[in-house]
């Protein structure tokens, strides 16, 4: 699997992640609350710009919140330009 792509969500989260009608806004609006959630689905969203909006607002906010999730998904953002 490349770094540069969270991993495919696990079953329980692609319930949560719902349909890709307004995914992206979805995840804007959970990401700080919800990073992980956020890091799961970001795979699902359509464009890399969407992914990695996502991925770096969900990134952002796991390092204030859980700094465990964040070390998770490193590798997933670790190159980003942001």
């Amino acid at each position: 699997m490349p770094f540069d792509q969270p991993a495919a969500p696990p079953p329980a989260h692609v319930r949560e992640c719902g349909s890709s009608d307004s995914l992206f806004t979805r995840l804007q609006q959970s990401a700080s609350s919800s990073p992980a959630l956020a890091f799961a689905c970001a795979g699902l969203l359509e464009t890399e710009a969407q992914r990695d909006r996502i991925l770096r607002d969900a990134f952002i906010a796991a390092i204030a919140q859980n700094r465990e999730t964040a070390r998770r998904y490193l590798p997933a953002v670790i190159d980003k330009p942001w």
